[in-house]
């Protein structure tokens, strides 16, 4: 973390481990404005937000940006998207698997468990109206979770597709209209689709 705050040699102050472990939403929400103030101030000229660890080391093998343009925005993918447009970041990379893409493309500008629910019903709607079959329909509305969709399905990647297509019209909006780039990652930790 030190290095992603511009300190470079000498003592840290954040403790032994680097590690920034925000508990309240407005500990989550100043982090957000501080990274992405630190990724301007560093010369980036995009921003990734990433959900999760694995999500935010996935982008990493795959892009070629600065440790500083990396943003873990957890939950808060509204108040992330907002930030980049207010502070005017030029260019939105959003890297997430499939369970809280899909809360995005369902509307949800905060995917945390006890704000958003996962709508696995809404999901094979859009699996209908995209002709494929019945059967998969009904396939999704049994699963248990957006995981095992992604994992159990042969369509999982016209699934993704359609996810990926609906989460990007409100990504966008909630950035005030920048496009947004979206890194989709899957349960191994790795790219799967952009």
């Amino acid at each position: 973390l030190n290095e992603r705050l511009g300190i470079v040699g000498g003592l840290s102050v954040l403790g032994t481990t680097g590690i920034v472990r925000p508990i309240s939403h407005q500990a989550w929400t100043d982090t957000i404005d501080v990274a992405i103030d630190v990724a301007l101030a560093s010369g980036s000229d995009r921003v990734v937000l990433a959900t999760g660890r694995t999500s935010e080391r996935a982008a990493q093998k795959e892009l070629d940006f600065p440790e500083e343009a990396y943003v873990m925005m957890g939950d808060h993918v509204g108040y992330a998207l907002e930030a980049c447009h207010r502070k005017g970041v030029p260019r939105i990379v959003v890297a997430a698997q499939f369970a809280k893409l899909l809360k995005m493309a369902c509307g949800h500008r905060q995917t945390h468990v006890n704000s958003s629910r996962l709508d696995l019903s809404q999901l094979a709607v859009w699996s209908r109206e995209a002709g494929l079959d019945a059967a998969v329909a009904e396939k999704i509305e049994c699963a248990n979770t957006a995981r095992e969709v992604f994992t159990t399905l042969p369509q999982a990647a016209e699934l993704a597709g359609q996810v990926v297509d609906r989460a990007e019209e409100y990504l966008g909006k909630w950035a005030g209209g920048l496009p947004v780039e979206i890194i989709l990652i899957d349960y191994a930790g790795e790219v799967t689709g952009t």
